[in-house]
Parts: C-alpha cells; structure tokens; sequence
C-alpha cells in the first residue's frame, strides 16, 4: 500500500482509494490482499536454529582457552605417551564446557518457549464488516480496506482512518507517551501535521477510553505505526552485555598471562636444567594448562541460571541469560512516564470554590478519602461545592459501579472525578434515578469543554467542564454563597490567575458551569454560564518507583 497522507483524505476518498465500501470487502478481496499484504503482525527478527543457539555457548574467550588447554592435553598424552593424568585432564575440561553450554542452552530454550506462549495468550480479535455482515476474527487476518468496529475497553488492530465517531476517544500513550485520551472525529485535516494531532486515525495498539466508532484499515502489520518502531528498532544491533566484555577482557589476559610464563618457564629450565627440550615443553604446557581456571564458565553459567529462575519467580522471563547480569551494571534508566513511572490514574488534589481552596485526600481511584477546608473536613458541602460535584458526575461519559474498581471504563480524568464525588456521597448510577438525561454536547478540541443537559427535580439545567479559560468566554457571572454575581473582566482575570497558579504546581486544572435553562429545546445552552470552580488533578507516581530506581 502506497504512504498516502491518509487523515488528510475525505472518507469518500479514503475508500475509493482502498477500493473498499462502508460494507466491507468481500472473502475474495480478503484472500488476495491477505496474500499480498501478509498477516497483521509486526515482524520478529528471524530465530537463530538451535544448533546454532547451543554453539552460541561456546562463544566466550575463556571457553576457547579450555577446549585449546583440552586439546593440548590430548596431544601430549596421545603424541607424547605421558601419564594418564593428560587424558583425565582433557576429559574433565571438555566435560565442564559440554555441562557449561547444556545448561545455558536449556535456561535460554525455555525462556523462549515462554515468550512464544505468551504471545499465544495475548493474541488479538477484531470486529469487521465483511460481505455486509459483522463478525469477529483475529486481528492478524486483517487487511487494508477492511472495516472495523471500534469499541470502548478494546484496542484499535490496525492503523486506520476514522469514518464514523460516537463521542470516541482513543488513549495513545502506548504510542505518543500523552495520557489524555485523543477525541476522535471524521473531518479531513491539513496533510503536514504531526502524528499526535492526526485526530481523525486510529493507530494500531492504542486502546479505546470510551465511545464507539468505525475505521477503514489503512495499514497492517509493519507498515502501521508501530511497525515502523519496531522495524527501527530490529536495525539495532545487538551490543554484548557487560558481563560478556568483562569475560573477554578476563580470557584474553589470562591466555596472555599463561602463554607468557609458560615461555618463561620453558627459557628458564632450558638455561638452568639438563632437560632435553621436549620435557620443557612438556613442563612448560602443562603448567599452562594448569594455570588456566577450568572452573570459572561452569560457576558464572550456574550463578546466571540462578538468576533466571529468581527473575521467573518474579514474573520475569529473561531471554538470555549473561542479560540477568545488566541490569546490576545499569546506571541510567530511560523510562517513559505514563503509566509506567506514573499510574496512568488521574488523582484530584485540589479544588477551588467560592474563592477557597479544598484538599481533597485519598487516592484517585478510591472512595476513601474526605474533602477539607485546611484542618476541617467539609461534611456539608455549599451550593456552589455540592453543584460542582454534581456536575462533575453527571457531566461525565465513564463508568463506575458504587464502590467498585472491577470496570472502570473511561478517561482517567473522568474517572477520577466520579471518585471524588463519591468521596462526598454522590454516586452516578443514583443520581440518574433522579435525573432524566435530555442530551449531551460532547468535547471537541476546538470549544475545549463538554455540556450535557438533565432534567433534574423539575428544573432543566446545562452542567459544563472544561478549560477555564475557555469557560471564561461563555461565563456571564459566578455563584458565590448561593448568589449570582455578574463576572467582570477583572475577575475573570483573577480566575485565570489561580487557573496558573495549580498549572504552575503541576497539575492539570478543570473548570466547571452550569445554568437552569427556560427551554430544553434551546439549541445553543453553552452561553451565558455561571462559573462554579475549579479542580486540578494530577497523575499520581507509581508508589513503587523510588524504591524501583533506587
């Protein structure tokens, strides 16, 4: 498939050029594209064979000077007729090498075998239109032009151009490292953008949030995304490890060392003794081969192997073994940040309402936790408090059930706030008993906020978040102490200053509005708002990183 700039194609285009339908491709079509484009799998590095993986053992300075002091052995006792010694000496060496190479062959064999079961178990499906019909196969059977179903808690199979978007949004930290989930839409955009803001695709391993959509595969296998990182990263060349060198390094100076004093030896007894030049010869290699510790691949193999089964124990599998030895001679670790240094879990620390500020304790996702007011905890929350926190659950497309952390499905931002306002007892599925859903104004990049519209005890309300300063074009007034008071410019900038000052603090920072509508059927509600407050947020390290890099 040729590298067309697919998000800057309309979706008419798109599919014209994929020769493909809002039906899906045919079993014909599936079959000769399959056989063209190949499976959707990113591609290994070709396996060594296991001759080759058991000769590998081999491969070490100091192994080479055993198997010439084994040979060297041999040769005296079968050339010279020397002692039976030269024999057992022999046997035992090569006996200690064949046990050495055994043994790493095995640990490195079954560290195999487990990534290769590992990779059956993570396996992938997909949901496509083929022939008219939905259906569910394996991701690695997809091919370009087919059309598949995108689904909240399920993960994009290919790279693809959206075509239909139902409030969808796609995390893809995996790919970019940016926690907030992208909203996705359909509109064609500008060809020289980066991929970070091709908002209308989908790319392959990134996970859906929440919302549904549909998308044309535009790329399989290593002409996705990823493929592209995993080809650059297979032209690496694959470095010794530390260990590896020192090994070197160490078998390189001692054949030196041994080759040295058996010649000195030999120059030695030539000037100070009557012994003809074969025994010096003799004396002299054997001496060598005396000198050279037989036993140091035997006990480095068994400490390596040592290290396997622990890192196993530890659900760790390790590929090759002289690799357990690198991460102790590690000094700079490179890490991405989300979800790996940080928990990818969105935690609010702080809100700010009716110009005081309120801590809020506890995890992010947990309902333990209390609200306070500096020493104080707030038991009853004010107006403003009570209709922010409302609005932060209701104006709210995740998921909890009360008290559960099995199915949280959404934005971490959204879910965090669903938590808060469960720390102050408002729960999303009650609510909603008594608050009937009219319609929703989703987020989208440009207007920065979300609205949604409920009908609750009577009163038809618009309850909106998002940035503050985009709530601060369509805020007229604020509420403070359950009174409304006209939002002049100058507050306004204040405002925008504490927005800054919890930016500063490094946090990510929501604003929150509502207003009680005249009409539900108005059709533009996000005006004339009532600015309610603010909250920031923050993603939370993992409790076990410094301990980790330490």
């Amino acid at each position: 498939m040729e590298n067309h700039a697919w998000h800057s194609l309309s979706i008419e285009d798109t599919l014209h050029t994929l020769n493909s339908t809002e039906e899906g491709l045919s079993s014909e079509d599936t079959t000769e594209r399959l056989a063209h484009f190949g499976k959707n799998k990113l591609q290994e590095q070709k396996k060594k064979s296991l001759v080759l993986v058991f000769l590998q053992q081999f491969n070490n300075f100091v192994v080479f000077i055993l198997i010439a002091a084994a040979i060297i052995s041999l040769a005296i006792w079968w050339f010279f007729g020397q002692e039976v010694e030269h024999l057992v000496d022999a046997g035992i060496i090569l006996l200690i090498v064949i046990a050495n190479a055994v043994l790493g062959f095995v640990q490195e064999y079954r560290a195999e075998k487990a990534m290769d079961a590992l990779k059956k178990m993570s396996a992938a499906k997909a949901i496509v239109v083929r022939n008219g019909k939905q259906q569910e196969i394996d991701a690695s059977e997809l091919v370009p032009g087919d059309i598949v179903l995108l689904k909240e808690g399920k993960r994009v199979p290919a790279d693809c151009r959206i075509i239909e978007s139902v409030n969808l949004r796609i995390d893809e930290a995996s790919l970019t490292g940016e926690s907030v989930p992208v909203a996705k839409h359909v509109k064609p955009l500008s060809e020289k953008i980066p991929l970070g803001d091709q908002k209308n695709m989908g790319f392959m391993n990134t996970l859906v949030s929440y919302g549904r959509g549909i998308g044309v595969v535009t790329g399989t296998g290593m002409q996705t995304e990823f493929g592209k990182i995993a080809g650059l990263i297979q032209e690496i060349e694959q470095e010794e490890t530390p260990l590896m060198k020192k090994l070197e390094r160490l078998g390189s100076f001692l054949g030196k060392v041994v080759i040295v004093i058996a010649v000195l030896m030999f120059g030695a007894g030539f000037v100070t003794t009557n012994l003809s030049v074969v025994d010096l010869f003799l004396v002299s290699v054997s001496l060598a081969v005396a000198a050279i510790p037989e036993g140091l691949p035997a006990v480095v193999t068994i400490t390596l192997a040592l290290g396997m089964n622990i890192m196993a124990k530890n659900k760790a599998i390790v590929r090759r073994m002289s690799a357990v030895e690198t991460l102790g001679s590690t000094s700079v670790i490179c890490s991405d940040k989300t979800g790996t240094i940080t928990k990818n879990e969105m935690t609010v620390t702080k809100m700010l309402v009716n110009g005081m500020e309120i801590a809020v304790t506890g995890d992010g996702y947990g309902l333990k936790g209390k609200l306070k007011n500096g020493k104080h905890e707030i038991t009853a929350p004010s107006e403003e408090l009570d209709t922010l926190l409302k609005t932060g659950v209701l104006c709210n497309d995740a998921n909890i059930g009360k008290g559960s952390l099995k199915e949280l499905i959404g934005d971490p931002t959204e879910i965090t706030l669903l938590f808060v306002g469960g720390k102050a007892g408002y729960f999303k599925e009650e609510m909603k008993e008594n608050a009937r859903f009219i319609r929703e104004q989703p987020f989208d990049s440009d207007r920065k906020r979300m609205s949604v519209v409920y009908e609750i005890e009577g009163k038809k309300l618009v309850l909106c978040k998002g940035s503050v300063e985009s709530l601060m074009e369509v805020c007229s007034s604020t509420s403070e102490n359950g009174k409304e008071k006209r939002l002049t410019e100058t507050m306004k900038k204040e405002l925008l200053g504490h927005n800054d000052g919890l930016a500063m603090q490094g946090l990510r920072v929501l604003g929150f509005a509502y207003k009680q509508l005249k009409n539900a059927q108005e059709k533009d509600v996000e005006n004339d708002l009532v600015f309610l407050g603010m909250c920031g947020m923050i993603d939370t390290p993992r409790e076990a990183v410094k301990g980790a890099i330490e």
